[in-house]
């Protein structure tokens, strides 16, 4: 009987633990929509919603300037169009409260992966106080702007590779899709290709202290890192050792 309340006890226990995540992102959406306005205080939303319709009207990327005055026809890109695209979406069919619902959900999202990474190792009380730190460091920058779109996506890309470090494992295949959704959403994809190299060195450093490694492995593994950058025209897992290679058939 004893053992029974005790089995009950931990399942109750690990139900609520893995309910966290969860519960921090709905905490965080209703505190964000409840902000409202604050997260439109950014002039800049009103452009960001005025290309995504052009490139919407076009069905293309815009290739020169088209909206300012002093550099109109020069050569420009829209380096975040996807963000653009869905926030002009979201407004056309919400008025105003489509763009603060969409940065309020990427932002619960950001705090809900997070929250999910921590608890693999962290209690709850030590999981609640990183992601409230991260919360107040954040929020200031919360706004109804393209980074806000990515920030779900950096904490998905840099928690796969730090569990694959972790595993001593090369990072899964399904990372890639991530990195090119974060180049399309936003400018601060070269954040997360950097962060390849000190994560590739410290697995590299850590494999070396195991017994019967090879300490010869970290500097080919800092060449590694370096080489898993995508370049034009390159595959971006092509002469990558940290990304596994295509098999035929």
């Amino acid at each position: 009987m004893t053992l029974t309340i005790a089995d009950a006890g931990d399942d109750a226990a690990r139900f609520a633990r893995g309910m966290l995540p969860l519960w921090v992102g709905i905490f965080s959406f209703a505190l964000l929509v409840l902000a409202g306005d604050k997260l439109l205080i950014d002039p800049d939303t009103q452009w960001q919603i005025t290309v995504g319709q052009w490139i919407l009207d076009h069905r293309a990327v815009p290739e020169s300037d088209v909206f300012s005055f002093t550099m109109r026809g020069q050569p420009w890109i829209s380096t975040q169009w996807l963000a653009q695209v869905a926030y002009a979406k979201v407004y056309a069919w919400f008025g105003w409260s489509g763009p603060v619902a969409l940065a309020a959900a990427a932002s619960a999202a950001t705090f809900a992966l997070l929250a999910r990474y921590l608890s693999r190792t962290l209690s709850e009380t030590a999981v609640l106080v990183f992601v409230l730190a991260a919360f107040a460091l954040t929020a200031p920058h919360i706004l109804a702007r393209p980074h806000v779109l990515a920030f779900p996506v950096m904490v998905a890309w840099i928690g796969g590779l730090v569990a694959a470090a972790d595993r001593h494992d090369a990072p899964p295949p399904r990372l890639l899709p991530l990195m090119a959704l974060w180049a399309n959403l936003h400018g601060g994809f070269v954040f997360g290709l950097a962060m390849m190299a000190p994560l590739a060195l410290c697995a590299a450093a850590r494999a070396s202290c195991r017994p019967g490694s090879s300490q010869s492995r970290a500097p080919s593994s800092a060449a590694t890192a370096s080489s898993c950058a995508p370049a034009p025209g390159k595959r971006p897992d092509a002469g990558c050792p940290l990304m596994p290679a295509p098999t035929s058939g």
